[in-house]
């Protein structure tokens, strides 16, 4: 019996270094080095012009429901209405969970029309407007959905990119403000859709990332770069060789939700991973109330997270340049015209009229901004003064009903950079897939195995599976 204690021990101790392997790699993963200085570009100066800059909105996790809390609803219907009204984004996108399609006592799963049809009255607000509205289906979405035509999937009658035919992963381009950038939505909800609770994990199949490898060379080679998005988190989604984080290895970022905020454990979940990609998930509007502005200004993208909890709300303030410390530039970037650039550039949203914008680096001097567009504000710096460590840029707005301040904006012309939450980041680094395999398997060890030893012991006679190892002799 002592021997077949230690097979079984052997088994567990095997099972236990692979998943401690795994945990191990996660940590140190070193992602390739930042974009080095590009020839083409050296003649190219970042001063004040309101040009070569773009913004757009992120939200996820709306959980509509005719159930329950109906000030979910309500209070993205204001904010819709203020983002087109004062930030005019040229696309909002809505990474996915956009109903919640749970029964009164949350014991059943379905898609119910009255939610969809809430949900189709806020994309109708986007209609003859400037603004894009880009959603993408969540597993709630795909909750009892047997196939993506079925009229069971009402995202193709109600939401904003279903009614264009685009039930699963799309691509869309913009051309905003002299930048051009495009969005992939990546759908990776399971098909057929099951009722919870299978359905925490995605998955792609070889067509689909077929598909998503044409999007991608289909990109315009004149822009920007490609913003991609999905509902899934990479930790979550299973797909064949190369993988999707290969595929996206040349974005911008991907945006994600799904997590939530890990019930208070992941405020801010943002990580890098070694092909280069980066990857954000934002907490939920569910039942955090948040979103997220983010911007590309001349090939570096921003982005700050907004609790519409908080008061106040507005402003909305983004500095662009130089963009924060803990931002995990991506290796596209042209983080060298930091050096050679003359001004401070920032994005503010005001619902009401803007009386004044300063800044100050550290303990230096207050310098007023200026603006030609009311969106855009920029004032003069020289980068030269902040090459080594870290710095605190301060900005004040002043508007007709509030007063903003901002002094968490920390930025490096160096190497150096902030530390980012390591519980978000290991997250979203972290092979779930593979961890979710090992448990699998852990578990039909222990039920298996023992039953397994037990059963062949009364056929064959005490031991006798272990009789051959018994009899090897020992050198």
């Amino acid at each position: 019996m002592r021997k077949v204690k230690l097979v079984i021990g052997i088994i567990f101790v095997a099972l236990g270094s692979s998943l401690m392997n795994m945990i191990l790699e996660t940590l140190n993963q070193v992602p390739p080095p930042d974009m080095i200085q590009d020839s083409i570009k050296m003649n190219l100066v970042v001063g004040d012009s309101e040009d070569r800059v773009t913004w757009w909105v992120h939200i996820t996790d709306l959980h509509i429901s005719m159930f329950h809390a109906p000030d979910r609803t309500e209070d993205l219907t204001t904010l819709v209405n203020q983002v087109i009204e004062h930030v005019r984004p040229p696309v909002i996108v809505v990474t996915g969970d956009l109903t919640d399609a749970k029964d009164p006592d949350y014991s059943g799963s379905r898609q119910y029309k009255q939610e969809w049809e809430h949900y189709s009255r806020i994309v109708n607000m986007t209609t003859n407007t400037t603004t894009q509205w880009l959603d993408i289906r969540g597993n709630h979405d795909n909750f009892d959905v047997p196939d993506i035509k079925d009229d069971r999937n009402m995202f193709k009658t109600y939401s904003g990119q279903g009614r264009q035919g685009h039930l699963t992963s799309y691509s869309h381009k913009v051309n905003h403000n002299g930048v051009k950038l495009t969005f992939i939505g990546v759908d990776a909800t399971l098909k057929p859709g099951p009722r919870r609770p299978f359905n925490f994990v995605g998955a792609l199949t070889r067509m689909e990332l077929n598909q998503l490898e044409q999007f991608e060379r289909g990109a315009d080679t004149d822009s920007e770069g490609i913003v991609w998005f999905g509902h899934y988190p990479t930790s979550v989604i299973i797909s064949p060789s190369p993988g999707l984080k290969s595929v996206m290895s040349q974005g911008f970022v991907y945006l994600c939700g799904h997590l939530h905020n890990l019930h208070g454990l992941g405020e801010q979940m943002i990580a890098k991973h070694g092909v280069g990609l980066r990857e954000l998930e934002l907490t939920d509007w569910k039942d955090n109330r948040m979103f997220r502005v983010m911007a590309v200004d001349h090939g570096l993208m921003s982005w700050v997270d907004v609790n519409t909890l908080s008061h106040p709300t507005w402003p909305v303030v983004l500095v662009t340049w130089p963009p924060r410390a803990d931002t995990l530039a991506g290796d596209i970037e042209p983080l060298y015209l930091l050096h050679s650039s003359t001004h401070i550039r920032l994005l503010v949203f005001s619902v009401s009229k803007v009386l004044s914008v300063t800044v100050k680096i550290d303990n230096g001097e207050i310098v007023d901004c200026t603006t030609r567009d009311g969106r855009l504000y920029t004032a003069p710096w020289n980068p030269s003064h902040y090459s080594q460590g870290l710095h605190v840029l301060h900005v004040k707005i002043e508007t007709e009903f509030a007063t903003k301040e901002i002094a968490d904006h920390v930025f490096s012309l160096s190497d150096q950079r902030l530390e980012i939450p390591l519980i978000g980041r290991f997250v979203l680094l972290f092979d779930l897939i593979s961890t979710f395999q090992f448990i699998f398997i852990c578990i039909v060890a222990v039920s298996v195995l023992p039953l397994t030893f037990v059963n062949l012991s009364y056929t064959l006679g005490p031991l006798s599976l272990l009789q051959p190892l018994v009899s090897i002799p020992i050198i």
